[in-house]
């Protein structure tokens, strides 16, 4: 007899359904879960169920078909996803005439690839326009897929799609990206993400990168057309160093002939002649040429003057006299080049002459002179003196060599001293501002090396004054200045300005009223600085203005090492274009009429944001649950350090502030470490840390911030069961299946212990182990224990059969020997 419920279902089935037995939706008692959601070729597990009581429930997955006949409420299959177009459906059979059916819903996805190109470029001026495009590959289904285009980290553009599709589909986006010369390489990035709702797996996103940088035509780094001096024999290298983009291709030529090299260096080998080589940088956008002459001197005989012709003049042997001079100088950056003469003067036989150069007593050239003829006799040789050498000796020497049986001469030489030549520099940044009081001596220093010698010349406001040394002695100094000291040879010079204030004593005579001396106290003076601190990123420009409220005469303005200042009556204003000095701290000053002078200092915060955030494990390899970890997040260059919070991220979640206390004003590298304790959950969590200065209330509003890449952390657990313990009836001769996966890092091994039948079988997919037994007797009653293991654990699980009719307690007594016999989890 039916319940009333199940016969009322049935009544209102009658008038509602159609030819086909089947019944309205809203009078549809079969249950189905949330749509699996599963990749192209993994399995998928799908179940449907009632709540009425039934004669069969059916499941069609693909060409499986899977029954349940009255005694469980639950149809469920298992299947391998390699179909696009597979469907599930579910029906129940109410009675022989009635029944209803509904279609599962299977989400079949597969993960795209990311494919950037460059369609097109278009260079204006400074800027270069790219257009690109995205292709995104073999992506389903398409309405599930977000785009995301990145420059840097800062989005751009997203696209969602509309197209309904169930198959894998190409698509792609384009995007038009301007890239600035000063931006100098900028990263663009196309990503693409399945969004598969709450209940679909959280996939990574995919995505490809271009580096982008603005294309100009090649420009060499240096003005390099130039000429050099070579000797004869010498080996000698040519840079033609230029940057372009994209990367310039090098052509040589030789008097305008084409070289072989293709390279930004032209190595010549034994220079025997001079010439002209010549370098040109090219690619799409344009080109440049650079010239080079290389001159190779030559070693010339000079015949002796007439007066010195005759024979009868000279003795048979006559002792040469040698004259050494430089010729020219040649300066290129460190290096100098010195292009020597040696003439060896008046000897005979010239033949026997032997002339030898030596570098620091190091033989560097020696020649014999061919001529049978009294003469005067030259040699020339390039010496190159680099900074670094300081200073070089040279020294040519001649000598007779006439043989074992002729006289031995001694040897005839000259020495030069050489260094390096450049231009004057001053041994430190001596531009500065003084205060002086009225009828002091002071002495200004102005020291400048350089080779030659630096010469110097003071001026006075402009005017020449008649010191000409580095030091400039000012007695008695009774009024306001400004000194410049210019160092100067022939290869440059520099200037140093030293400003001399005198501030200026005023004493105002009392009012009748107030001629009493105790009527005359002193009058304090006030300073307002403005801002009164100042916070700025380093190599920012930064001004401050100073004031006073005295009405009185006074004298005010500002004590400084950088910048420069401006003052008036009643303010003096400070600035300096770029902020660099980490110690800089300018003081304003004022005298007033009567009292003691006022300073006040300026409040300047100067900050950096760091150059790199990266976080590290302290102990090598996978963490395991439950165990103690070590993260540390190291901070590159920062300051101030002493205003730097540091925090610590898991995924979105913040999980610890840490303030930093070390008190320094100059950059330095910070380090902060997080203690976590991970859980099984916390695999592939992304921990990360961010950098945050906090610069006061005149700090920026949103605090200079730096974030670390993501620290992905690899946890092992122990197994765990996604179901518990169960129990299933046996229905004799009908079949029955059941199987067992656990969830495990690493996976686990899955092992079922069961007491043997013929009529069972054990299959395994993916990580799934399945007991099926065909067409069931009661020999198959009893219980299968199911055994997952890894190297962090192991858990175990039991399904009991029980034949329709029975109880478990028959199969009790076998239980505690199949544990104590058959569990053996292998060792990992």
């Amino acid at each position: 007899m039916l319940p009333l419920r199940m016969l009322g279902l049935l009544l209102l089935c009658l008038p509602l359904c159609d030819a086909g037995n089947t019944c309205p939706l809203s009078l549809n008692p079969l249950i189905v879960v949330d749509p699996p959601v599963v990749e192209f070729g993994d399995h998928v597990y799908v179940n449907c169920s009632t709540e009425e009581e039934f004669e069969e429930i059916t499941l069609m997955l693909g060409n499986t078909q899977t029954k349940n006949e009255e005694f469980d409420n639950v149809a469920f299959s298992f299947a391998k996803m390699t179909d696009w177009d597979m469907k599930s459906e579910c029906k129940i059979k109410l009675n022989n005439s009635f029944e209803c059916s509904k279609e599962l819903d299977i989400i079949l996805y597969q993960i795209p690839e990311v494919h950037l190109f460059i369609t097109e470029t278009k260079t204006l001026g400074e800027e270069t326009n790219y257009k690109l495009q995205c292709y995104v590959c073999d992506v389903a289904p398409a309405q599930n897929l977000t785009v995301r285009w990145y420059r840097s980290d800062e989005i751009l553009d997203v696209q969602v799609y509309s197209e309904t599709t169930k198959t894998p589909v190409n698509t792609s986006s384009m995007l038009v990206v301007n890239v600035t010369r000063d931006e100098n390489a900028v990263e663009v990035r196309c990503e693409a993400q399945l969004e598969l709702g709450p209940h679909g797996p959280q996939h990574p996103v995919v995505s490809q990168t271009l580096n982008l940088s603005a294309l100009y035509a090649p420009e060499f780094r240096t003005n390099q057309s130039r000429h050099i001096i070579v000797n004869e024999g010498e080996d000698v290298s040519l840079t033609c160093e230029a940057d372009g983009i994209p990367p310039p291709k090098y052509q040589w030529t030789i008097n305008g002939i084409d070289a072989l090299e293709t390279s930004d260096t032209l190595k010549i080998i034994n220079v025997n002649k001079s010439a002209t080589y010549s370098c040109t940088a090219s690619n799409k956008h344009g080109n440049v040429t650079v010239n080079v002459s290389v001159d190779v001197p030559e070693v010339t005989t000079t015949a002796a003057p007439a007066a010195m012709a005759s024979p009868q003049a000279l003795t048979p042997q006559e002792i040469p006299e040698v004259l050494f001079s430089i010729i020219s100088t040649d300066v290129q950056g460190i290096v100098s080049r010195y292009l020597l003469q040696c003439v060896v003067v008046g000897a005979t036989p010239a033949e026997n002459i032997l002339v030898k150069w030596y570098k620091n007593d190091v033989i560097i050239k020696s020649v014999h002179e061919p001529a049978r003829t009294p003469v005067n006799t030259s040699s020339m040789l390039v010496v190159n003196v680099t900074r670094d050498e300081n200073a070089v000796e040279v020294r040519c020497e001649a000598q007779l060599e006439l043989g074992p049986h002729g006289p031995q001469h001694p040897v005839v030489s000259q020495t030069l001293n050489l260094s390096a030549l450049y231009a004057p520099e001053f041994r430190t940044n001596q531009s500065r501002h003084i205060i002086v009081n009225e009828g002091e001596d002071v002495s200004l220093t102005c020291e400048a090396d350089g080779i030659p010698p630096p010469k110097y010349q003071w001026t006075i406001n402009g005017i020449d004054a008649l010191e000409t040394s580095d030091t400039l002695k000012i007695i008695n100094v009774n009024k306001s200045a400004t000194y410049s000291c210019t160092a100067s040879n022939k290869h440059g010079n520099v200037t140093v300005n030293v400003s001399v204030d005198v501030p200026e004593v005023i004493t105002t005579a009392a009012p009748a009223a107030m001629a009493s001396p105790q009527a005359l106290t002193p009058q304090g003076c006030s300073i307002t600085v403005t801002p009164p601190e100042v916070v700025v990123k380093f190599g920012d420009p930064v001004a401050i203005n100073c004031s006073t409220a005295a009405t009185t005469t006074f004298r005010m303005g500002w004590e400084y090492s950088a910048g420069k200042a401006t003052v008036n009556n009643s303010y003096a204003f400070w600035k300096i274009d770029k902020l660099e000095d980490w110690t800089l701290q300018p003081i304003c000053y004022v005298y007033p009429d009567i009292g003691s002078p006022c300073i006040e200092t300026a409040s300047i915060i100067l900050y950096q944001t760091p150059d790199l955030v990266s976080v590290s494990a302290l102990e090598d390899g996978p963490m395991e649950a439950g165990s103690t970890y070590r993260l540390k997040c190291d901070i590159y260059n920062v300051a101030p350090a002493h205003n730097l919070s540091v925090k610590w991220y898991r995924d979105n979640t913040t999980l610890y502030t840490d303030h930093i206390t070390t008190y320094d004003v100059t950059p330095r590298n910070v380090t902060s470490s997080l203690t976590i304790t991970p859980l099984r959950s916390d695999h592939r969590s992304l921990f990360r840390c961010k950098a945050e200065l906090h610069l006061g209330p005149r700090g920026p509003e949103l605090p200079p911030t730096a974030a670390s890449a993501p620290f992905v952390a690899t946890v092992l657990y122990a197994p765990e069961f996604k179901e518990g313990n169960i129990s299933k009836e046996l229905t004799p001769d009908r079949d029955v299946t059941f199987d067992c996966s656990a969830e495990g890092n690493p996976d686990p091994e899955i092992k079922w212990i069961y007491k043997p039948a013929h009529n069972l079988k054990e299959t395994t997919e993916g990580r799934q182990k399945i007991i099926t037994v065909t067409a069931a007797t009661s020999t198959n009653a009893g219980f299968y224990i199911c055994v997952a293991t890894n190297k962090v654990g192991n858990v175990t699980r039991t399904v009991t059969l029980v034949m329709r009719g029975k109880t478990s307690s028959v199969f009790v007594y076998w239980l505690p020997i199949l544990l104590l016999t058959q569990i053996n989890p292998p060792s990992l």
